[in-house]
């Protein structure tokens, strides 16, 4: 009983950030839903395989990222190119009309967000998975390389390349950034 109360604690705690994290790789709510209920099924299934060599946070984030790439294999071959406003990616909505910029401006940065949304699609799922954990969810270089199950220098390199290859994207759509 008290596993049970604990677990629905740590579902409280996370379900948000994970179900963030699988709505921004799968661009489907119902789907994100899903998958997120999925995650924490498995986690209580394999909790007492957690051996507490991370976080709890970090392992759930681990079962996620396994279980957006267990479907995304299964769907490769109905892959789905849709673009997802930056918008809804980020959870940030776009600016009222009272604190809006200067029609010129809001229009400049809405085609920035757009390039950069479009460029965020076309990285790989590994190079947007690391970027939103680390950005998105703030994981640290050590979270995010016990996420992964990688060493913590392969974490920062695997974020470098990750950036590095946005930039190049945004560049190429003509910014100077």
């Amino acid at each position: 009983m008290g596993d049970a109360r604990a677990f629905d604690h740590l579902v409280e705690l996370y379900q948000d950030r994970i179900f963030a994290l699988v709505k921004r790789q799968v661009s489907d709510f119902e789907l994100a839903e899903e998958l997120t209920q999925d995650v924490f099924v498995k986690a209580f299934r394999g909790l007492d395989r957690f051996r507490g060599e991370s976080r709890l946070g970090t392992w759930l984030f681990r079962i996620a990222i396994n279980q957006i790439r267990d479907y995304k294999r299964g769907k490769r071959a109905h892959a789905d190119a849709r673009l997802i406003p930056l918008e809804s990616r980020t959870g940030c909505a776009p600016p009222s009309a009272a604190t809006s910029a200067a029609p010129d401006t809001e229009l400049s940065e809405k085609e920035l967000a757009d390039t950069f949304s479009r460029a965020l699609s076309l990285l790989t799922h590994d190079q947007r998975t690391v970027l939103l954990l680390r950005h998105q969810e703030g994981l640290e270089y050590d979270e995010l390389a016990s996420a992964l199950g990688i060493t913590k220098t392969n974490a920062k390199v695997r974020v470098h390349r990750a950036r590095e290859r946005l930039l190049a994207l945004v560049r190429a759509d003509g910014y100077d950034l």
